[in-house]
């Protein structure tokens, strides 16, 4: 198993199935992805100050193409250990590495410069935590949406580095419990 297939552990996923949506970008994803969620998606916790901003400019977006309402209406949240119930948060991206210095590499990049070595999962990714899978017409929304974002974000009131998102996709987690009791006595 790869390093960017395990599930983060901090994640604590529901018993049945939850889809997430996941957008890839060319920078770490903890600088942005409550913003980016809230503007693609409408998707931000109520309790983190994060997303506010983003998050009445989708309502806004909302009232005028219907669509974007029914994207929200599939959002929903999961415990995350250190933040409670989260509606979205980091990945880890595919074929993508931190050499432990805080450089994001390729994996070929990160091989040929560090041959033999083991890196880190690289979280240049934004999930997004959902009842039911998108469309691909929702997809391309999303994707639409979170390029905007990317093209012109703000942080901390100033204009940051674009973002660039080079992939939407989902994936499904599907989690069984179970329960083993033993009585003795």
């Amino acid at each position: 198993m790869k390093p960017w297939d395990k599930i983060p552990s901090d994640l604590n996923f529901p018993a049945g199935v939850t889809h997430v949506l996941l957008i890839d970008t060319d920078k770490y994803s903890g600088n942005f992805e409550r913003e980016m969620s809230a503007f693609a998606i409408g998707a931000y916790d109520e309790d983190r100050y994060h997303g506010g901003v983003q998050s009445a400019e989708f309502e806004e977006a909302a009232e005028e193409d219907p669509r974007l309402q029914r994207l929200l209406e599939k959002v929903t949240s999961i415990s995350h250990g250190e933040y409670g119930d989260v509606t979205n948060t980091i990945w880890p991206t595919p074929e993508c590495l931190n050499d432990g210095y805080g450089n994001h590499l390729t994996l070929a990049e990160f091989e040929a410069k560090h041959p033999g070595k083991q890196g880190c999962c690289a979280y240049q990714t934004v999930a997004v935590f959902l009842d039911e899978p998108l469309t691909e017409e929702e997809l391309e929304i999303v994707r639409t949406r979170a390029t905007e974002y990317g093209k012109n974000r703000i942080d901390f009131g100033d204009r940051a580095d674009p973002v660039q998102v080079t992939g939407v996709r989902q994936i499904t987690v599907e989690v069984e419990r179970t329960v083993k009791t033993t009585v003795r006595g």
